[in-house]
C-alpha cells in the first residue's frame, strides 16, 4: 500500500467540508436502523435534497466546487440531486459509507432490545469499540475510517469547499473524533443531532477541523438549535479550540 500524502497544512487552510446527511428515507420514517442497507427517498426526502441544492447553488453563496457522497442508495440520490444543480458529478467514497449496524440493521429500537438484549444494552452505553454482532463497526472504527476519507478529500480540494453527503450514524461517530466528545463517558455527545439534509461545515484551521456550522437545517428551528447549544457546551469543555462556533436553526443562506 502506498504511503499517505503528507498533509500540507498551508494548502490545507481554509478548506471547507460541507457534510449534509442525506434526504429523509422510508426507513426513517419507519425509525429502521438502515446501516448498509438502503431504503428509498420519500417525497419529502426528494424535496428537502431539491431544496438544498437550491440552497448551495444559489447567488453570493460559495459554491461547492465538488460533491462526493456514500456508496448508498439514499446517499448517491441525495448527491445526484444537489449535483445537477451545481453542474458536476456526484462522486461514491466508500470511506464516507454508513457504520454498519450488524444485526440491528432493519429493526426499530424496541426490536432490537427485544431481540438482541445484551447486545442493545452494550451499543446503547455507546462503547467506543464495540461491534454489534453480524459484521457490526464500532464507533472507533467508524470515525477514524471517515476521518481519512474527509482527509483524502480534502487534499483533492484543497482551498475549496466541497459537499460529501453521508449519514447520521457516521456523523455521530465521526464528530466524536473530530472534537474530543467521549461518546461512553459524556452523554451530552447525544444532543449531537444531525437532521436530514442539514448543513454542517468543517474548515480545516491550523493542522486540524473546526467545526464552523452545526445542524443548520436553513430555518430557524429552536429544537435544533437547543440541541446545538448543549452540544457546544459539552464540546467547549472537551476542546475549545477546535470550536468556531454552532451554528444551528440559522436563517436561510447565512451559513453558507
Amino acid at each position: 500500500m502506498a504511503s499517505p500524502t503528507p498533509l500540507d497544512n498551508d494548502a490545507l487552510q481554509g478548506t471547507e467540508l460541507v457534510l449534509c446527511r442525506h434526504g429523509e428515507t422510508e426507513w426513517n420514517v419507519l425509525k429502521r436502523v438502515q446501516g448498509h442497507q438502503d431504503s428509498l427517498l420519500t417525497a419529502k426526502g426528494e424535496a428537502a435534497a431539491e431544496r438544498l441544492a437550491r440552497r448551495l447553488s444559489a447567488p453570493g453563496v460559495r459554491r461547492p466546487v465538488a460533491v462526493y457522497c456514500s456508496p448508498l442508495g439514499r446517499a448517491r440520490r441525495t448527491a445526484a440531486i444537489v449535483a445537477s444543480h451545481l453542474g458536476v458529478e456526484a462522486v461514491p467514497h466508500e470511506g464516507v459509507i454508513e457504520r454498519a449496524y450488524g444485526n440491528f440493521e432493519g429493526l426499530t429500537t424496541q426490536e432490537q432490545a427485544e431481540r438482541f438484549p445484551a447486545a442493545y444494552a452494550r451499543n446503547h452505553r455507546r462503547e467506543l469499540d464495540y461491534e454489534i454482532p453480524g459484521g457490526g463497526e464500532s464507533r472507533r472504527a467508524a470515525s477514524e475510517r471517515a476521518q481519512r476519507a474527509l482527509l483524502d478529500i480534502a487534499q483533492r480540494h484543497a482551498g475549496e469547499r466541497v459537499l460529501v453527503v453521508v449519514h447520521s450514524g457516521l456523523m455521530m461517530s465521526l464528530m466524536s473524533g473530530v472534537l474530543g466528545l467521549a461518546p461512553n463517558h459524556n452523554p451530552r455527545v447525544r444532543a449531537l443531532l444531525c437532521p436530514n439534509t442539514s448543513v454542517n461545515i468543517l474548515r480545516w484551521d491550523r493542522e486540524a477541523w473546526t467545526l464552523a456550522c452545526w445542524g443548520d437545517t436553513g430555518e430557524f428551528d429552536e429544537g435544533v438549535a437547543a440541541a446545538a447549544a448543549a452540544a457546544a457546551a459539552a464540546a467547549a469543555v472537551a476542546r475549545p479550540p477546535r470550536i468556531l462556533g454552532f451554528v444551528a436553526g440559522c436563517l436561510a443562506g447565512a451559513a453558507v
